[in-house]
């Protein structure tokens, strides 16, 4: 209690915390010193409940250390807290914290209003202004759907669904040239 004075109800609170956690670490190493006169007056079977027994103690031993530890840090983190507001003092990175949160939900707000507001001024003047489009060019001829296999027969076609494939059509010039230009024979 002499080197950690409590100054409030929170304070004396984490000072008996500490105070209760330092007793049963203490308790836990002295159960672990008898526990360890017993291995070597026991036989097999006893040595082994020993040991357990050990391993036992010895976790609440580092718990309650650890507990102590962390006891004590918020113990001096409060105490150091009370000091500085007693004194007058204002941490500067809290201030500077808020200042720029607020810079930066500044910047954010702004920018989504610029660009809301750009929105609506492309609209208007799209609304204000008779926009017509060229007309894309029609392609002169059959422009090749696919890529052609030589020898196989098969081409695809502009009408083919996806994935499908036709055959070719096959077209004889003969007959064609027949009709037109008959034969002299």
């Amino acid at each position: 209690m002499n080197s950690y004075p409590p100054a409030n109800g929170a304070e004396a609170e984490l000072v008996t915390h500490m105070a209760e956690v330092l007793w049963l670490a203490r308790r836990a190493i002295n159960r672990q010193d008898n526990r360890l006169e017993a291995i070597d007056s026991s036989d097999e079977q006893a040595a082994k409940i020993v040991r357990q027994d050990l391993n036992l103690y010895m976790r609440y031993q580092t718990t309650h250390q650890r507990s102590y530890q962390r006891h004590a840090a918020e113990l001096c983190k409060l105490q150091s807290d009370r000091e500085k507001a007693e004194s007058g003092f204002v941490s500067q990175k809290h201030c500077e914290a808020d200042q720029q949160r607020k810079q930066e939900k500044h910047e954010a707000s702004t920018a989504y209003i610029k660009g809301h507001l750009e929105d609506q001024s492309l609209g208007n003047r799209l609304l204000l202004t008779k926009v017509t489009w060229p007309k894309r060019p029609k392609p002169v001829g059959r422009r090749p759907t696919g890529r052609l296999k030589p020898g196989n027969g098969m081409t695809l076609s502009a009408t083919a669904k996806c994935g499908q494939r036709r055959p070719a059509k096959k077209t004889a010039t003969k007959k064609r040239n027949n009709l037109f230009w008959p034969a002299l024979s």
